[in-house]
């Protein structure tokens, strides 16, 4: 890096494989964190009962499917950012980044209002047994708030990764997680109640918690965001060299159509996989909720396989992205 005037210098001009590595490592890593919050919430809720753990599991596909929204307004932003970076277009990489900030605050706020609104009506068109019900409720209508801080880092992530910048969202990933891991049990537990921790012989007794069960592993999820959010936006602030956050701007339509004319098919990919999911759920919930409960484990585990395949692919993208506009 020493002999490339940046981040960006090196990206364009540097060898291949050592700038996808650089840049593929720490989004596969990213990723695994990503499916660790899940595996960790799991790994409370399954010692209150197979109903709770099953319950934040049956709703996995609906978040999948909302996210899916951001999802592709992330890549599109990273891609149109990348390809304007590389032409050296800084004001019009300024200009399409504050839109898709708009976008994402938008978006963020809609899908958690439909969502928390919606949630019942999802939960029983899943065909939800009447074990679990009642708390994939609570569990899906808590995790819908936030969605306004998931769809914004989603913009955060675009901004950085099109700069190559992934090991600084590798940090912010990081952090929510262990702020997760730490917190969750204070939400989920009561206070004197015994615990296991992983990988310790011995049970501890809580010393203070909420007792808030599966509502709790949601709302320890939902501060853990918000804390990713925040981190995130401290790192646009800190470590984004060519463009500049800009709130105090108004909508773009040319813009924001080049944004959801790449988003939409990401969307739909992302989406239509999540959609099949959520079919597969429902059937799976028939045979009852330990079979459900048993096929969420082990579906969250191999679900860590996909991550190197999609590190590498996010890496390409701003490479692929600069080099194109250069």
């Amino acid at each position: 890096m020493d002999s490339y005037r940046n981040r960006n210098d090196f990206i364009q001009r540097g060898p291949l494989l050592t700038v996808l590595g650089s840049i593929a490592l720490p989004l596969v890593l990213s990723n695994f964190i990503q499916n660790l919050f899940d595996l960790s919430s799991a790994i409370w809720l399954g010692q209150i009962g197979v109903a709770e753990f099953a319950a934040s599991n049956f709703v996995w596909p609906v978040t999948f499917l909302f996210v899916a929204v951001g999802f592709g307004i992330y890549v599109a932003g990273a891609a149109i950012l990348a390809r304007l970076i590389g032409q050296d277009e800084e004001l019009k990489a300024n200009h399409y980044a504050s839109q898709i900030l708009i976008l994402t605050v938008l978006i963020g706020l809609v899908l958690a209002v439909l969502g928390w609104l919606f949630t019942p009506l999802i939960v029983d068109g899943m065909r939800a047994g009447s074990e679990i019900r009642t708390p994939s409720i609570e569990f899906l209508q808590t995790t819908f708030l936030g969605f306004p801080f998931i769809a914004v880092y989603f913009a955060f992530q675009a901004i950085l990764n099109a700069q190559g910048r992934t090991r600084e969202m590798l940090t912010a990933n990081a952090i929510s997680l262990i702020f997760n891991i730490v917190t969750a049990p204070f939400f989920i537990f009561s206070t004197g109640q015994s615990v296991k921790l992983p990988f310790v012989a011995n049970n501890v007794v809580m010393p203070f918690g909420a007792g808030l069960g599966v509502t709790g592993a949601a709302l320890s999820t939902v501060i853990a965001k918000f804390v990713l959010f925040a981190i995130g936006y401290f790192l646009v602030l800190r470590y984004s060299q060519t463009i500049r956050l800009q709130w105090r701007v108004k909508p773009d339509m040319k813009a924001l159509k080049a944004i959801l004319f790449i988003a939409v098919p990401a969307m739909l990919g992302q989406g239509g996989a999540a959609f099949g999911f959520i079919i597969l759920h429902a059937f799976i919930e028939d045979f009852g909720t330990a079979v459900m409960a048993a096929y969420a484990l082990v579906n969250r585990v191999t679900g860590l396989v996909m991550q190197p395949a999609m590190g590498i692919g996010g890496g390409l993208t701003s490479i692929v992205g600069q080099n194109l506009g250069a």
